[in-house]
């Protein structure tokens, strides 16, 4: 049976990283399921309503493929769940209001969208640390963010069963000392 592993975290603490080096040890047999706003579309407004909607159909399209196909291992950088977080990160900030944070929540929790990871890995990085990896702040990556990233993160994280959730600080834990501790838990 195909086992889903979403990855999920704070900018720069080296998911997208570590995804690729787990499918080099995990075999010919693993799937990986890219950032759905990597390949977001240019003419889609930051922000709106429909860039959160296709975002989720971008991933949950590429998850139900994924499925149907003879996968030991699907990696998926930023779901599902991730994408419950940054309703709820958004809704903390005050970019987004109760009534827009439901509608979003209503949306991903629609029935047909039958999501279910296997682990969850959650990326923490202390904010200092996350600004020399990326060669200094930027629109998002600032330390007032990533501290209240860190935060949101957090209670985030309370609310999953422990047995199908791993948290992961790499601030100063090496690529592979993540991938093994990944490894450990799969």
């Amino acid at each position: 049976m195909t086992k889903i592993i979403e990855f999920t975290g704070t900018p720069e603490a080296g998911k997208t990283t570590t995804i690729h080096l787990l499918k080099e040890k995990l075999g010919p047999k693993v799937h990986v399921i890219e950032e759905s706003c990597e390949n977001m579309k240019s003419y889609l407004p930051r922000g709106a309503k429909e860039e959160a909607l296709y975002m989720v159909i971008a991933m949950m399209k590429d998850y139900i493929e994924a499925l149907y196909q003879d996968y030991d291992y699907v990696l998926i950088d930023r779901g599902l769940y991730d994408r419950y977080f940054w309703n709820n990160y958004s809704y903390a900030r005050g970019d987004i209001t109760k009534e827009k944070k439901e509608e979003r929540d209503s949306f991903i929790n629609h029935p047909h969208f039958d999501y279910h990871a296997d682990l969850l890995v959650v990326f923490k990085i202390e904010p200092d640390e996350a600004i020399r990896r990326r060669g200094g702040e930027g629109r998002f990556v600032t330390k007032d963010r990533l501290e209240k990233y860190n935060q949101s993160l957090e209670v985030f994280a309370q609310n999953f069963d422990k047995t199908n959730i791993l948290e992961v600080d790499t601030t100063n834990l090496s690529k592979e000392e993540v991938v093994y501790k990944i490894l450990e838990k799969i």
